[in-house]
């Protein structure tokens, strides 16, 4: 036996030997000898599933890797393996079968978390948050399965899960900033912003050396009105890294007119460095922009915004114009007149929710700060909860995209959506006796007939505002990188043409809960269209709408110092220093009617 053993071995070294040298014929000669001298033992049959893998041979890789499972059937790795060939043969419910009878079988956390890695490799996160909680069944604190199970409790929408996780690891590594940058970024998640601050303000205290932490700070700060105690973090984490791009591109974007000559000159010799980062670049372009703008430097500042967006671009990609197009006519077609008039009496009827819709910078953030300054309206600021009922939905309806698979509903699915979203906001805010809730997320322009389905009795606020200031104000701010139409100017024609024509249907279907409040008339006539705007909520006239700058709230976007001044007419007509720049936005949006 001993012998025999040692023949297997001198082989199977023999093979590897072989496969390192990519002489494949030869070494497919030796494990498959090895195979039939040895049929038990799987790792003859593991080197032959990865020469079939080599070659793009899924089947012949499955064969191979059922029979290193029939030799060694306790080792997890060969049914993990085992599944990520079906994986590439698209099979994904032999996935689950496999991946879901080796969790059955496991009894190790090592073995559990594999699998979860699996199932999450395989984009299948709700199994893999099943795999790793069982994982942690037997071991509770173990580091990378909580660092798994809060990265999946994101991704799946379940931020209180992922604040407890991270919790946990901070009690485990309280050394590790990473974990306190998660932290702050799951309880922001829960619309918790004085919690995130509460974190910054212990991870600063707890890792006085860490920059990444002080520039956590500072943006807590601002979302909290507090500009020295932001200016000053940013200072730390610039002395703790000079020259880093984030700090400095936050400071400056703070300081704007004020910043030090210093600053300046320092940023722009970073901006102009071939070495810089596309992502530094961006962050520092347009915050030094916005330095240049306000010392009314217009061609100066549009260059710093160029570069920024064009290293942006380079990051995240083009934005798809005929998939957005695509997108807004699918949804003109699945909610039309006949759709509704089939669902008369769905949803539920509780006249709180309020919708203030409308494109990035155009006055949503403003009109929220109005209206939460009623002592009878809350406000929740920018939620995410409506949009990812979509994605929800497309995954329990199977092959349907969304927005088809909002046919597919039935009347308890659409309640209880509704009471969950409505469950959400009261845990955002415990007690909450409000008589209206605003929940101010512009781009939920695109799901108006989801939130008419939920809440037939919700009222939807439209803000508008010329379209050239829209794109200016847009080309200048740090957007999410999933805002790819925010990078290029007629990219952002595109996209505000079909807003508009996405508006115009949802005007046409539901015009009398639609209030359309224009940025300029507000503006130029405050009382009147703040009382027009109070009135259509239904409620009672309170001059602390007009004194909304007074407001101490959190503010979470990019216009959290803008809705804490007065109202002001600098703003209107802002894009007239740039027109030349702007001039590829003009004859997009004049071609398409925008203006």
């Amino acid at each position: 036996m001993q012998a025999m053993n040692e023949a297997y071995e001198r082989r199977m070294a023999r093979a590897r030997d072989l496969m390192d040298r990519d002489q494949v014929i030869e070494a497919a000669r030796e494990l498959e000898a090895a195979s039939r001298e040895a049929p038990g033992r799987a790792l003859a049959w593991c080197g032959l599933a990865e020469l079939a893998r080599r070659v793009g041979n899924w089947p012949q890789v499955v064969r191979h890797l059922e029979r290193a499972m029939e030799a060694e059937p306790q080792q997890m790795q060969h049914r993990v393996a085992l599944a990520g060939a079906y994986a590439q043969l698209k099979q994904p419910a032999t996935v689950r079968a496999v991946l879901g009878g080796a969790l059955a079988d496991s009894q190790s956390a090592d073995g559990r978390l594999m699998i979860a890695r699996a199932y999450a490799s395989y984009g299948l996160r709700a199994e893999a948050a099943q795999a790793v909680a069982a994982a942690l069944a037997l071991q509770p604190d173990r580091v990378e399965a909580l660092q798994l199970q809060a990265h999946l409790a994101v991704a799946l929408g379940d931020a209180a899960l992922a604040e407890t996780s991270w919790q946990r690891l901070i009690e485990l590594q309280p050394e590790q900033a990473e974990h306190y940058l998660a932290l702050a970024q799951s309880q922001t998640l829960r619309q918790q912003p004085a919690a995130a601050r509460q974190t910054f303000q212990t991870a600063v205290q707890r890792q006085p050396a860490a920059p990444e932490l002080w520039a956590g700070l500072a943006q807590s700060a601002e979302d909290f009105g507090e500009r020295d105690e932001a200016v000053q973090a940013y200072r730390q984490a610039l002395r703790l890294r000079p020259g880093w791009p984030v700090a400095l591109g936050g400071l400056l974007g703070l300081l704007a007119a004020q910043a030090e000559e210093a600053l300046v000159e320092q940023a722009q010799r970073l901006l102009d460095s071939a070495q810089l980062a596309d992502d530094d670049r961006a962050v520092l372009g347009y915050g030094l922009g916005r330095v240049y703008d306000r010392r009314q430097q217009p061609a100066a500042a549009f260059a710093c915004w160029s570069q920024a967006n064009a290293a942006r671009r380079r990051s995240t990609g083009p934005f798809d114009r005929a998939h957005q197009q695509q997108r807004v006519e699918r949804t003109r077609q699945v909610f039309d007149q006949t759709f509704f008039a089939q669902r008369t009496g769905w949803g539920v009827p509780d006249p709180r929710p309020v919708f203030v819709i409308g494109l990035p910078r155009s006055g949503t953030s403003l009109v929220e700060q109005i209206l939460a300054a009623h002592p009878q309206v809350a406000g929740f600021g920018e939620l995410p909860d409506i949009a990812r009922i979509p994605t929800r939905i497309r995954a329990s309806e199977g092959p349907l995209e969304w927005p088809e698979a909002a046919t597919r509903l039935q009347p308890a699915q659409v309640q209880a959506l509704a009471e969950g979203y409505l469950a959400r906001l009261a845990e955002i805010q415990p007690g909450q006796q409000a008589q209206r809730w605003v929940d101010k997320a512009p781009l939920n322009f695109m799901h108006v007939g989801l939130i008419r389905l939920l809440f037939p009795a919700a009222r939807i606020v439209w803000c508008e505002r010329d379209p050239r200031d829209v794109a200016l104000s847009i080309y200048s701010e740090n957007f999410a990188h999933s805002q790819r139409h925010a990078t290029d100017l007629e990219d952002l024609a595109a996209y505000q043409l079909q807003h508009r024509r996405l508006m115009a249907h949802w005007l046409q279907l539901f015009g009398a809960a639609i209030h359309r409040i224009e940025y300029a008339a507000l503006i130029e006539e405050p009382e009147s269209r703040v009382r027009e705007l109070v009135a259509f909520l239904d409620l009672p006239w309170d001059e602390a709408c007009l004194r909304f700058h007074e407001s101490r709230r959190e503010v979470l976007t990019p216009s959290r110092w803008q809705v804490r001044q007065p109202l002001y007419r600098h703003a209107l007509e802002r894009w007239r220093p740039y027109e030349t720049q702007l001039a590829p936005f003009i004859e997009a949006a004049r071609a398409g009617g925008l203006l």
